[in-house]
């Protein structure tokens, strides 16, 4: 009986965390719309897109990217977490993996010298930058 009691006590438990996670709003919203585009982690975090290179290495079978480039904090103040993400892509166009990196502590104003980081079984062709979070 207290084996089923605090089974029952968990699952409570892992439910409310869930629904308090889902009703958080870490700034990640990407909507296209001005108003929310003030508050959008791309008005938050700029990035460069001509900073942006690769590398791949293949290791044992499989292929380690690098993704480098910059990123400032254009908000005016600090977050205490950022983070960017790539989607990267085969040759033939199909999604077969990510790339991402995080920072702790962005001070407003402070550019960040970014390595997004994924390790894909495919050999990558091209990649996207797919998000920015901030908060």
């Amino acid at each position: 009986m207290k084996k089923l009691f605090r089974i029952a006590a968990l699952s409570l438990l892992l439910v409310i965390t869930a629904f308090f996670i889902a009703g958080c709003d870490f700034g990640t919203s990407e909507s296209s719309s001005s108003s929310d585009q003030q508050d959008s982690p791309t008005q938050k975090i700029t990035v460069d897109p001509d900073s942006f290179s690769a590398t791949v290495d293949e290791i044992a079978g499989y292929y380690y990217i690098t993704i480098t480039g910059t990123a400032t904090n254009t908000s005016g103040k600090n977050f205490s977490y950022a983070s960017v993400s790539f989607s990267v892509f085969d040759s033939d166009g199909a999604q077969i993996g990510n790339a991402i990196d995080n920072i702790s502590n962005l001070s407003a104003g402070t550019t960040w010298k970014f390595s997004a980081m994924g390790v894909l079984q495919s050999p990558p062709a091209t990649y996207r930058l797919t998000d920015i979070t901030a908060f």
